[in-house]
């Protein structure tokens, strides 16, 4: 009886195979249709196989086969016919849509190439920032109270010192205070960074000169870095030939100059180290 029910469901699936078959002669203009036809045909009768050997039935089988071979019949045809008439693409017309096939997987290619790239570079800048923070935290043993350090993305490490700890009042000339936390970080520095370049940087507030000798803020930020300079490399032997003195007036405050904390904070001498290799250095050219 089984074999029987299946037999019928076979018969009946490739009758409508038959149908279907035969509707493929009315004309060109139902092409599209046509295939789906011709699709679900095919597809029942391999349904009501399949279903014949599945928990679905051979019935249920042939139904399945029928819709999938009906939809997958009319996008067969929807890719080789491209008009209502059914005109089928000629050469040059598959060649361009193979091309266009080719240049979406490429894209896809490179969009998954940009992918990877940005991921490799979000973990390395991760990574490169938590050992800036670990030379920060190196750096920072044996440092003095009136020494600020501080890191940037680039790789450079900043110490800032307060003129007020480092010079005398309009003074370029070190003070004793200021040559001891200078000992301090130059320590910790030759230590640390021993082939590292170094730039030092004086810092005024915007308050004209009208006591001091100097003409303006810009030879005075000037007079004081180039001071450490000297320290540096006469007193604690740094290369000479990887450092530098640079003077900002009152160009680049970190505080407001409208108040005399502020104006405290904005008078300063930084020593920025750029370590061998980092960013920071290969952006200056002296690596």
């Amino acid at each position: 009886m089984i074999f029987l029910k299946k037999f019928c469901v076979v018969v009946v699936s490739l009758a409508i195979l038959g149908m279907s078959i035969g509707c493929y002669g009315v004309g060109k203009q139902a092409q599209v249709n046509e295939q789906a036809i011709i699709g679900g045909g095919v597809g029942s009768a391999i349904g009501a196989g399949a279903g014949s050997l599945s928990s679905l039935g051979s019935g249920p089988g042939a139904l399945v086969g029928l819709s999938v071979g009906m939809a997958t019949g009319a996008l067969t045809a929807s890719y080789y016919y491209d008009d209502p008439e059914g005109r089928p693409m000629d050469d040059e017309e598959l060649q361009q849509l193979q091309q266009a096939i080719q240049e979406r997987d490429r894209r896809v290619e490179e969009l998954e190439i940009e992918a990877q790239e940005r991921e490799a570079k979000k973990r390395a800048l991760m990574e490169s920032q938590q050992d800036i923070q670990s030379e920060l935290e190196r750096l920072k043993k044996g440092m003095g109270d009136n020494v600020r350090l501080s890191a940037d993305e680039s790789g450079a490490f900043k110490v800032t010192m307060l003129a007020d700890v480092m010079f005398d009042s309009g003074s370029a000339d070190l003070a004793p205070d200021g040559i001891a936390a200078l000992d301090q970080a130059a320590s910790q520095i030759r230590d640390q960074f021993p082939d590292a370049f170094i730039e030092v940087r004086g810092h005024t507030d915007n308050e004209p000169i009208t006591v001091s000798g100097w003409s303006s803020n810009w030879e005075l930020s000037t007079a004081r870095a180039v001071s450490v300079l000297h320290y540096l490399v006469n007193d604690r032997n740094f290369d000479e030939d990887r450092i530098r003195a640079v003077g900002f007036a009152d160009t680049e405050p970190v505080a407001d100059n409208d108040t005399k904390d502020g104006r405290r904070k904005n008078r300063r001498a930084e020593i920025v180290i750029m370590p061998k290799n980092s960013p920071a250095a290969k952006e200056l050219g002296v690596n």
